[in-house]
């Protein structure tokens, strides 16, 4: 009499093991398409001077809609879903902005939250100098899609770059973002994801010659 080994399945619903095996394969699927990218950067002033400084602005806008997945059809406001986080993507813009440039040789002079409607101030630089220009990021448009196993969103945000004298936009971008988690009590507009923004904002410029 021989016996075989016991199965990897055996003592396990059929259905946890499917919906484990889904959950890791959308990881490792969104794990490749999560990094931002720039898209319709142009510089607006020809002979724009590099920047040895800027200042960041974030500037929040509630959008109205969400899409959710067959498991769950109804519309919700995209700014009700709090485990995003993007309503708050100041915060860790704020936090990651000075190392992000400065691996480009700019300083980032201040920083700012605007609320919905509100212009950004553009700030005197602390040691004197001349303001620096300001780069303002504002959501345009997104989408959340809720699966058994995950929640993912995607934001494009609006990117102009502004000249403190002549208030003149210098450089316009958009820059496409997605966000993946299965942990809905963890934001997904974190720390990390704000430096993936910001770098991929800071290379766009170095290529168009303004860093």
């Amino acid at each position: 009499m021989t016996s075989s080994s016991p199965s990897f399945l055996a003592g396990r619903p059929r259905a946890a093991v499917i919906a484990r095996a889904g959950l890791l394969l959308l990881t490792l699927l969104c794990a490749a398409c999560a990094a931002p990218s720039v898209h319709d950067a142009k510089l607006l002033v020809q002979g724009a001077p590099r920047l040895t400084r800027v200042q960041l602005a974030y500037r929040w806008v509630p959008l109205k809609e969400g899409e959710h997945t067959r498991f769950g059809n109804r519309q919700v406001p995209l700014a009700l879903t709090p485990e995003i986080g993007v309503e708050h993507f100041g915060d860790p813009l704020a936090r990651q902005a000075q190392a992000a440039f400065a691996a480009h040789g700019v300083a980032v002079t201040a920083t700012q939250s605007v609320e919905p409607g509100a212009r950004p101030r553009l700030i005197a630089s602390a040691d004197g100098g001349p303001q620096a220009p300001l780069l303002l990021i504002t959501p345009a448009h997104g989408r959340i899609v809720n699966s058994r196993f995950s929640t993912s969103v995607v934001y494009v945000f609006n990117v102009v770059l502004v000249d403190p004298n002549t208030r003149r936009a210098l450089w316009r971008a958009s820059i496409d973002t997605s966000a993946v988690s299965s942990d809905p009590s963890q934001p997904m507009y974190d720390d990390t994801h704000a430096r993936q923004v910001l770098d991929a904002l800071a290379e766009q410029m170095q290529h168009d010659g303004l860093l």
